[in-house]
């Protein structure tokens, strides 16, 4: 009985762990992906390791073969190494510590007006409105609300502050 849900659960919890992983390491940061993605991942281990113990005999006969054991044995030393190794954790924190700041200042950027971002990315807002109009947004000044201007041109306000603050340009002193 069993077998009847565990290979299709551990199937549907691959494909959204996989596909929601994909999305991330491709920085597309949407909050419903990187939630499925969090959440359902546990919903994966535990399908995946029941998946495993009921298909326990085909596993030793992969384990018998060196590339079968080669392969597990390179995936183990990976985790040890992702859990162990200190990678990304500098003065800051590390890139963890970085998103949250990011989802933390996010809402308040997108709602700011044009030339205080302009100072805060440390451009001219003659710079900050060349940016903006280069990423596709029209009929920006410097009162102009992020979002409003953002929503009317039918970009992402998201979008729209990257293009602001990663746009080329020089940094004032």
């Amino acid at each position: 009985m069993l077998r009847k849900w565990i290979t299709p659960l551990a199937t549907g919890s691959f494909a959204l762990v996989g596909i929601t992983g994909i999305l991330l390491f491709l920085n597309v940061r949407i909050e419903l992906v990187a939630r499925a993605h969090e959440w359902l991942s546990p919903v994966f281990v535990v399908a995946s390791v029941l998946h495993v113990w009921l298909n326990r005999g085909a596993l030793k006969a992969h384990l018998r073969r060196p590339i079968g054991r080669g392969i597990v044995a390179g995936f183990a030393l990976l985790t040890l190494a992702v859990l162990v190794l200190p990678i990304g954790h500098g003065e800051s924190g590390g890139p963890g510590e970085a998103m949250k700041l990011a989802r933390a200042v996010k809402p308040s950027l997108v709602h700011a007006r044009v030339g205080f971002l302009a100072e805060l990315a440390r451009i001219e807002p003659a710079e900050a409105r060349r940016r903006l109009e280069v990423a596709g947004l029209q009929g920006v000044c410097d009162s102009s609300r992020l979002d409003e201007v953002a929503q009317s041109n039918g970009i992402q306000p998201g979008k729209a502050l990257l293009a602001l603050f990663e746009g080329e340009g020089e940094a004032k002193d």
